[in-house]
């Protein structure tokens, strides 16, 4: 665990560095939570003026940048990552401190502050290091929280030379850490970051040329939602589909009754649970099946995509 731990450190580090590279992303509408690792842990991605930059394929992280590319925050998840007892954490605390000197050690950055583990009983680590790249002094913090069973992370990294500005970079990154939760068994969970703009420069949201583009791109949407609704609604409908549909609504029924006896049967729940799951591949089989041939859902998406290349087109603003 401790070496896999060295792993995801190093990745992360890196995927924060590369943001500092990049342009910021255009601002969207900040949504009240997002959730990362395929629907692992949701979090509250950072307040204005912090906007997405990237997310990497995968869906295990996300770069959010300031508009002036003075600041990067990195956020990732990992599933079934933290450590299960605090002998293994202090481990990987170690194991993560020493992979963060040895990234610095082979890059040969003049350190300011050696990579340290800062005491805060809010997270399980948190480690900070100050140092000059190209002759500009840049702050970093990583923050380690325990979602158990994951593991949530959050690096900050900072060229602001105003130690009012780092704090403000520093309390954000806390500020998201803090956010994060566990996605329960059975909730749903929120979507993921909004990657679909891509990556591009700041522009003028308050454009006509803006507002016309993302009004057409929701009406595109709007239309897919009610394509997709008419075609599921129309395969609802069909023998097939509801001999499927009753049969997957008897599994779920028996799980139900086994779980809510006393004693529970564990190997019989078990076994119904396992059959539940099995009878509910044919209904999404059949859905996917479905919306893939209906043409109607076929040209909303078309059109959903041609909405989203003419949004993305946008010139910054001058």
């Amino acid at each position: 665990m401790a070496q896999g731990s060295g792993r995801w450190v190093t990745v992360f580090l890196l995927l924060a560095i590369a943001g500092m590279a990049g342009g910021a992303a255009e601002p969207t509408s900040r949504p009240a939570e997002v959730s990362l690792g395929n629907g692992l842990v949701r979090f509250e991605p950072p307040a204005a003026p912090w906007v997405l930059s990237s997310m990497p394929e995968g869906g295990m992280a996300v770069i959010y940048q300031s508009p002036t590319g003075s600041s990067v925050m990195a956020v990732t998840a990992v599933g079934r990552g933290a450590p299960r007892s605090d002998e293994l954490a202090k481990a990987m605390a170690k194991t993560i401190l020493d992979q963060i000197k040895g990234n610095f050690r082979r890059k040969n950055y003049e350190m300011i502050v050696e990579p340290e583990i800062v005491k805060d009983d809010r997270f399980w680590l948190v480690v900070h290091e100050k140092y000059k790249k190209e002759g500009t002094t840049v702050n970093q913090w990583h923050y380690y929280r325990n979602v158990p069973p994951h593991q949530f992370m959050v690096t900050v990294i900072t060229y602001a030379q105003d130690q009012q500005e780092a704090d403000q970079v520093r309390l954000a990154g806390e500020t998201v850490a803090l956010s994060a939760k566990v996605v329960e068994r059975g909730e749903v969970a929120p979507p993921p970051p909004d990657a679909t703009r891509g990556v591009g420069s700041y522009v003028d949201t308050a454009s006509p040329e803006y507002k016309q583009a993302k009004a057409d791109l929701d009406a595109a949407q709007a239309k897919l939602d009610a394509s997709t609704t008419a075609c599921l609604a129309a395969l609802a409908k069909r023998p097939d589909f509801q001999a499927v549909m009753k049969n997957a609504e008897a599994a779920e029924a028996r799980v139900k009754e086994l779980r809510a006896a006393e004693p529970v049967d564990r190997p019989a729940l078990a076994t119904a649970s396992r059959e539940w799951i099995e009878s509910k591949r044919p209904l999404e089989t059949m859905r996917s099946a479905a919306l893939a041939k209906d043409p109607a859902v076929a040209e909303a998406r078309r059109q959903l995509d041609v909405a989203k290349a003419r949004l993305n087109s946008k010139k910054p603003a001058s």
